[in-house]
């Protein structure tokens, strides 16, 4: 799993720069051997939607091509999720709270786990044997 930059989203990139890198990453990661990934776009609470969702197209243009999953993180902006002090609105922090974290990390966990489920779907991998590496 990748979990792209929130800073990102601070430095206004052309969204089109924005998916070559990821593109490039993504060649990189997959010439590393790397079979399964999973991205993150870039999150963070506050930030303009149109901006956000800009980039967010472009991840998924990209994880498209080259076969990777890019996760739909539209539920990880819960503005609770962000707040310095979960019972006070209006003051947020750059990253999520602790309870954000929680939630955020299980729901990129269940995510990662039913791509991964879904692709592999019907196959069958032999069991592994004494002495063989399995790849």
């Amino acid at each position: 799993m990748v979990l792209l930059p929130p800073e990102d989203l601070e430095v206004a990139t052309d969204p089109r720069v924005y998916r070559i890198v990821v593109e490039a990453l993504l060649g990189r990661l997959r010439a590393g051997g790397v079979r399964e990934v999973a991205l993150a776009p870039p999150c963070f609470y506050g930030r303009p939607k149109r901006q956000q969702q800009r980039l967010w197209d472009e991840v998924r243009e990209a994880a498209k091509l080259s076969e990777a999953t890019a996760l739909d993180v539209s539920d990880w902006l819960d503005e609770s999720r962000w707040r310095v002090d979960p019972e006070q609105e209006g003051v947020y922090g750059r990253a999520p709270n602790a309870l954000g974290l929680k939630k955020i990390g299980a729901k990129a966990g269940r995510a990662v786990t039913m791509t991964i489920r879904s692709r592999h779907a019907g196959r069958r991998f032999p069991a592994p044997t004494g002495g063989e590496e399995r790849r």
